[in-house]
């Protein structure tokens, strides 16, 4: 993989990491956003375990 393709991957990486974490952190705040957010944190942790990423 060439150093920008690697370093895009990364990133994207990061930011559904960084996704993930806002959509857990909101969740704590009303029973309707947990709701609406929990279907986003599943898509999210699907893509990352489909990547071989870990979700954190």
């Amino acid at each position: 993989m060439n150093p920008v393709t690697l370093a895009h991957y990364n990133a994207a990486i990061q930011d559904l990491q960084n996704r993930r974490r806002a959509l857990v952190i909101e969740n704590r705040t009303a029973e309707a956003t947990v709701r609406n957010n929990i279907p986003k944190i599943e898509a999210i942790d699907v893509i990352l375990t489909a990547i071989g990423e870990p979700p954190q």
